[in-house]
C-alpha cells in the first residue's frame, strides 16, 4: 500500500498525520495476516477432510492423458490420495483424449484400475476379487493396500475415479456389448425404426444372434431394411414440408 503524504508545518496537522499513519500501518498488518491465512488454507493446513475430498475430486476430474508416459503414475497418485484422504502436492495432470486416441494396451490397463477400484468400493473381499481377476493379482492386492480401510468418503472418491476412467476409455462398441441380446435388439429397433420389435421380430433377431450373426451385422441389416428406408424417406419429406410451411 503506497501513499504519498504532504506534511504541513502546524503541530496539530502533524499529530493528525501521525494518527493516520498508525491506522494505515495497522490495516497493512491486518492485510498481511489475512494473506498468511490464505496461504495456509491453500496449502491445506487448515482444511478438514471434507475439503480434502473436494481437492481429490478436482484431481479426478482432470485425470491424465493416457498417451503420456507418466499417465498411470498420476492415477496411482490419486489412488494413494484417496487411501490417505490427503495429499501433499500435485501431479502433472492433463486432459484425457477421446477413446480413439488410446491404444489397446493402455485401455486394458485402465480397465484393470476400474475393476480394482470398483471391487474395493463395493466392499468385495480381496481374495474373491483376485479369484475373478487372477491375471492381475499383484496389481489388485497393491491397489487394495493403497486404498486401505473402506469408508463412505473414500468409497465415493474411488467410484468417481472409476467412473471417470470408464467414461474416457469406453467406446460406443463397448456400450453395445454390455447389454443382453434382448435389450440390444430393443435399443436397435428404437434407435433406427423408432419402435419396439414385435414378438416375431424379437424371436427372429434373437435366433440370428444365437446362430452367429454379430451385433454389427444385425445393426447393418436393420439399417438397410425396407422399413428403415421408408422411414428415412418419410422423415425427409416431413422436414421439407415443415421448411416450406406446408
Amino acid at each position: 500500500m503506497n501513499k504519498i503524504y504532504r506534511r504541513k508545518n502546524t503541530m496539530t496537522e502533524d499529530a493528525d498525520l501521525d494518527v493516520e499513519i498508525q491506522q494505515i500501518e495497522q490495516e497493512s498488518s491486518l492485510e498481511e495476516e489475512v494473506d498468511d491465512f490464505s496461504v495456509e488454507a491453500s496449502n491445506g493446513s487448515l482444511n478438514g477432510n471434507g475439503e480434502k475430498a473436494q481437492q481429490i475430486k478436482a484431481l479426478i476430474s482432470r485425470s491424465s492423458d493416457f498417451l503420456h508416459y507418466r499417465a498411470f503414475d498420476d492415477i496411482n497418485f490419486i489412488i494413494e490420495a484417496i487411501g490417505k484422504k490427503d495429499y501433499s502436492g500435485s501431479p502433472a495432470l492433463d486432459v484425457l483424449p477421446s477413446h480413439d486416441g488410446i491404444d489397446r494396451e493402455r485401455r486394458e490397463k485402465a480397465r484393470e484400475y476400474i475393476y480394482c477400484l470398483k471391487s474395493w468400493a463395493e466392499g468385495r473381499d480381496m481374495e474373491d476379487a483376485v479369484a475373478d481377476f487372477k491375471a492381475s493379482e499383484k496389481f489388485l492386492r497393491s491397489t487394495y493396500a493403497q486404498l486401505g480401510v473402506l469408508d463412505e468418503e473414500k468409497k465415493q472418491l474411488a467410484l468417481l475415479l472409476s467412473d471417470g476412467l470408464n467414461e474416457k476409455v469406453s467406446s460406443p462398441e463397448d456400450a453395445i456389448l454390455e447389454v443382453a441380446d434382448e435389450e440390444f435388439i430393443i435399443y436397435v429397433y428404437n434407435a433406427i425404426l423408432a419402435r419396439k420389435p414385435d414378438d416375431d421380430d424379437l424371436k427372429l433377431r434373437l435366433m440370428e444372434l444365437r446362430r452367429g450373426k454379430t451385433r454389427q451385422e444385425l445393426i447393418t441389416d436393420i439399417l438397410e431394411s425396407r422399413e428403415s428406408s421408408r422411414r428415412m424417406v418419410s422423415e425427409i419429406a416431413k422436414s421439407i414440408k415443415k421448411t416450406n410451411g406446408n
